[in-house]
């Protein structure tokens, strides 16, 4: 360390350099040390230049930001893969031990920006349950629920995007296909019932089901 870069009041900015590997990061460096490296973002932010004095609270300040935009940018890409409900993002970022307080704000940040809406993530996912997965609405609720989607916004998606008369419909071809492959099975009542309660359709349509079936 530089005895002449020493201030009782901070520490001094005596480097500052872009990384080799990414270069986009610049390396800041305190009182002729490696101290942290800061993204464009939380230097725009903060536009930290040689000579400068930085008091700890400052630095703190910095680096919390600093950690906020690694956060925002692992959120990011966890989104761009396909669309997530809240709970889902939250939990992806404990696992990259991301501090909660950070989380939170992140999750602010995304919502507030639309990169994250339960209702829109619940319509879009029931959509493809029902025409990718072929889903019974049982099963429709209990994987919304379990990604964190409230039971006010799960009620009004379901009123909104699934009806009896094309559950039924639905059941009814899953059946079908299902019997095919039983021309000689002597319990296919009961496999066609656990086939499509499985499916996650109410009992109510699997009998009816059943009763257009067999």
């Amino acid at each position: 360390m530089n005895p002449e870069s020493k201030n009782a009041s901070g520490r001094v900015v005596t480097k500052i350099e872009f990384q080799v590997k990414r270069t986009d990061r610049r390396s800041i460096f305190l009182d002729g040390e490696y101290t942290f490296s800061i993204s464009p973002e939380t230097y725009n932010l903060f536009p930290i230049s040689k000579g400068q004095i930085l008091t700890d609270k400052q630095i703190m300040v910095i680096q919390n930001h600093e950690q906020f935009e690694k956060a925002k940018n692992l959120a990011l890409n966890y989104i761009a893969l396909r669309m997530r409900s809240n709970k889902e993002v939250r939990t992806y970022l404990k696992r990259k031990n991301i501090p909660i307080n950070v989380i939170e704000r992140v999750i602010q940040y995304c919502s507030e920006k639309k990169y994250l809406d339960d209702y829109t993530f619940a319509e879009a996912f029931t959509r493809d349950q029902l025409n990718l997965n072929k889903a019974g609405v049982f099963k429709i609720r209990s994987s919304l629920r379990n990604k964190g989607v409230s039971a006010e916004i799960i009620d009004s998606v379901v009123e909104e995007l699934i009806n009896k008369d094309e559950q039924l419909d639905l059941a009814v071809k899953l059946g079908k296909r299902k019997l095919r492959s039983l021309t000689k099975d002597t319990k296919k009542k009961q496999k066609i019932y656990r086939f499509l309660f499985q499916k996650g359709f109410t009992i109510e349509v699997v009998n009816e089901a059943l009763k257009i079936l067999i």
